[in-house]
C-alpha cells in the first residue's frame, strides 16, 4: 500500500526497447539519457520524515529524499519517469515528420541511397526504465530533434542529467546492459560483460562450498545474458533446483 491505496507497478523489459527498433526498422536512429543520483532529486513526503530520521550524539538527522532500496521509491520514480516520457512522446507531433532515413539501402553497384520518409506526424518512440530514458527514430533529422527534445524537457522540469551517460543518436547502444545494432537487428552482450562472467564461472568452477547470496548473484549475471542468449536457460535448471533447495538458509 501508498498512503492507504493498493499500488501495483512493473518495469519495462529489454523486448519493449526491441520491439520500438523493430517498429522503427533497419538502420534506425536509436539514443538513450540518464538522469543523475535520480532518488535524491525526488523529495520525500515531510510526513515521512519520521520514518528516515536518527538520532546521534544528539543531533538530529532525517533523510528527505527517496531512498534506494524502498519499493515505495521505485514506484515514485517510475511515476515520475512515467510522466515525463509520455510528455516526450506526445511533443513528437508538433515535429515536422518529413526526414532522411540512415542510407543503407545497397543497389547493385554497392551504391548506397537515402530514403525519403513522408509519413504523417507521429509521437516520439521512447522507453523509461526508473532513471534510464531510451527511444529511436526512423530518420537522422527525426532522431536528433528526439534526443534533444527529452533532454529540454528534462531541464524544464528540473530534473538533473549525468550528461556523461547519455548516447546520441547512433545505429549501435547499449541499453540495461544490452547491446542494440539496428543494421544488424542483433542484440548481443558487451565483450566486458561476457568477460566478467567468464571470470566468475572460472572462480565458481573451483569452488566446493558457497551461500546463498553467492548463488543469486551469480544467477542474476546468467539470467541477464539468457534475455539474449535464450537457449542458455535450461542449463541453468541445476542451479535454480540448488536454489530451491536452499530455501531458509
Amino acid at each position: 500500500n501508498y498512503l492507504g491505496e493498493k499500488c501495483l507497478y512493473t518495469y519495462p523489459k529489454i523486448e519493449d526497447f526491441q520491439k520500438l527498433v523493430l517498429k522503427c526498422g533497419k538502420g534506425c536512429l536509436m539514443w538513450k539519457r540518464d538522469l543523475a543520483r535520480y532518488y535524491l532529486q525526488l523529495p520525500l513526503d515531510p510526513t515521512e520524515y519520521c520514518h528516515t530520521g536518527a538520532i546521534w550524539r544528539g543531533w538530529y538527522f532525517f533523510f528527505v529524499s527517496l531512498m534506494f532500496g524502498l519499493r515505495h521509491s521505485g514506484l515514485q520514480g517510475q511515476k515520475v519517469t512515467d510522466a515525463l516520457a509520455w510528455i516526450h512522446r506526445n511533443s513528437g507531433l508538433e515535429y515536422t515528420p518529413n526526414d532522411v532515413l540512415v542510407p543503407v539501402v545497397e543497389t547493385r553497384n554497392s551504391a548506397i541511397l537515402p530514403i525519403v520518409d513522408k509519413s504523417q506526424p507521429s509521437e516520439f518512440n521512447c522507453v523509461n526504465y526508473s532513471d534510464d530514458l531510451a527511444g529511436c527514430e526512423s530518420g537522422v533529422n527525426r532522431a536528433t530533434e528526439s534526443f534533444k527534445a527529452l533532454g529540454k524537457l528534462a531541464e524544464e522540469l528540473g530534473l538533473e542529467e549525468n550528461s556523461a551517460k547519455a548516447s546520441t543518436p547512433s545505429t549501435k547502444m547499449v541499453f540495461l546492459g544490452i547491446q542494440f545494432d539496428s543494421i544488424k537487428l542483433t542484440m548481443s552482450i558487451p565483450p566486458e560483460k561476457i568477460q566478467e562472467l567468464r571470470v566468475d564461472l572460472y572462480r565458481w568452477a573451483r569452488k566446493t562450498t558457497a551461500v546463498r547470496q553467492e548463488l543469486q548473484s551469480i544467477l542474476g549475471k546468467m539470467f541477464w545474458v539468457s534475455r539474449v542468449v535464450r537457449f542458455s536457460r535450461p542449463f541453468m535448471g541445476r542451479l535454480l533446483q540448488l536454489l530451491r533447495d536452499m530455501k531458509g538458509l
